[in-house]
């Protein structure tokens, strides 16, 4: 009688392992989407220089890693063609039109100073169309081989900086939406400036013109400088 219990119970071992072997492995898990930094935020083509939506809706191309828009199809293989040519301009201007909203004087990869006896000596370079000052080229092969970690920490330095002073009081796509009447207003850093929504269902509006928008807050800033200026002047 020990000897039948022995084998049955060795028999529903080996029917537990079988069914444990024959069971459906663990769904394997999507590849994480590459990281593509900020949107392209010039309201113009790179290629042509006309404004965008002159011929219809933008066509987007991802160049090296970044999203861009060209005026049309037409523009596209130029770009592709020839990406030097045009992206240098393009960096140029990104570069200007960021400059003065850069939070940092001090290096994000190694924590050295920007200045040197009194003057600027950062290296600027613009990764996935975000301006980055850094103190020496090495740091800034650091920032492109790890851009994620990099934008993070200055998303946070961006967002600390600005937010006190944040010029608007509504939502920058509706005007008829004040800051924190829907809840905790939504924050998302482009072109280092501190954007920010009345709620999340704004973010697809501001998708759709990033050039636009960025105007707008733009001329609230530069609004807002002028009256503390004024006032400055007053005292």
């Amino acid at each position: 009688m020990h000897r039948i219990t022995t084998i049955l119970l060795l028999l529903s071992s080996l029917v537990g392992l079988s069914a444990a072997a024959i069971q459906e492995p663990a769904p394997a898990q999507e590849p994480e989407a590459p990281f593509t930094g900020d949107a392209y935020s010039l309201a113009t083509c790179p290629v042509s220089g006309e404004p965008l939506g002159g011929m219809g809706d933008p066509v987007r191309v991802e160049l090296e890693g970044r999203a861009l828009l060209v005026c049309c199809k037409g523009c596209v293989k130029k770009l592709q063609t020839e990406p030097t040519k045009y992206l240098g301009a393009v960096d140029e201007e990104l570069t200007r039109q960021q400059r003065a909203y850069y939070p940092l004087d001090t290096c994000l990869v190694s924590g050295k100073s920007l200045t040197k006896d009194g003057k600027d000596v950062a290296v600027e370079g613009i990764v996935l169309n975000r301006l980055f000052r850094v103190c020496c080229n090495k740091c800034l092969d650091q920032v492109r081989a790890h851009p994620k970690t990099y934008f993070e920490t200055l998303d946070a330095s961006v967002a600390k900086a600005q937010r006190p002073t944040y010029p608007l009081t509504a939502c920058i796509t509706n005007a008829k939406s004040p800051l924190g009447a829907m809840g905790e207003p939504v924050e998302r850093v482009v072109g280092n400036r501190l954007v920010r929504f009345c709620c999340e269902g704004c973010l697809p509006k501001f998708d759709e013109d990033v050039a636009g928008h960025l105007a707008r807050l733009d001329t609230a800033w530069e609004e807002q400088r002028a009256r503390q200026a004024a006032e400055a002047e007053k005292e």
